[in-house]
């Protein structure tokens, strides 16, 4: 009788429950930190592009890319309890990615007084006004996109503005970028990553020695 083709048999369940060793968990760790990195970077920034097509794109892959990483710490550990911290965690990031945007303003932004064109306003949810300016530059250009402020200025009124050289992070009162509090941005920012980094260390942890168990199972149950 021929010998069985074993060469589409030759990964077992045992071997796919095959305890992960250091490295290769160092590895799978580090690949998912920096990609959850990565992605919390190009969101947070695109959050606060000076585009409002970016920022509801941004948005939309905000909400994926947390189900995402989600996803892939609850694979890894063969348990539900990433799933929350993982969300929140990655959500936490791009926020604090957006709001480091300041940051950036604060130290390479032009700061410019502009005039008010026109304002328009909407009713939040809250109950207040939501209100945006076109404002003009004083060469006689106007900014590329409506700028958000706190009352409702009248045409005419003066404001003070601060533009990113680059063009690409969307435009911001002079009031909002407050040098005074770039050291509770950077320190929030900090905070952002070190969760990411403590979380993932965890789930790579987590995810081995359920694996070297799942492995220990299983061979105990196939020498019976």
């Amino acid at each position: 009788m021929p010998a069985e083709d074993t060469r589409f048999h030759s990964r077992t369940g045992s071997d796919r429950l095959a305890p992960w060793g250091w490295r290769r968990t160092t590895v799978r760790v580090g690949l998912c930190l920096l990609t959850t990195l990565l992605v919390c970077g190009l969101i947070g920034v695109g959050a606060t592009s000076d585009s409002g097509v970016v920022q509801v794109f941004s948005f939309i892959l905000g909400v994926l890319g947390g189900a995402i990483a989600a996803s892939v710490a609850i694979v890894l550990t063969r348990r539900v309890w990433p799933l929350f911290p993982t969300v929140l965690a990655t959500w936490f990031c791009m926020a604090m990615v957006g709001l480091s945007s300041l940051w950036y303003l604060a130290d390479h932004g032009t700061r410019i007084t502009a005039t008010v064109v026109s304002t328009s306003c909407q009713r939040a949810k809250g109950g207040g006004l939501a209100c945006a300016a076109r404002l003009r530059r004083p060469d006689g250009s106007l900014i590329g996109d409506t700028v958000a402020v706190d009352d409702r200025p009248d045409p005419g009124d003066h404001v003070d503005v601060v533009e990113d050289p680059a063009g690409v992070l969307a435009p911001r009162l002079g009031d909002l970028v407050d040098p005074a509090e770039i050291p509770v941005i950077r320190a929030l920012l900090v905070v952002s990553i070190g969760l990411l980094v403590v979380l993932w260390g965890v789930i790579g942890v987590v995810g081995g020695r359920t694996r070297r168990t799942d492995s220990a199972v299983l061979a105990r149950n196939r020498s019976r």
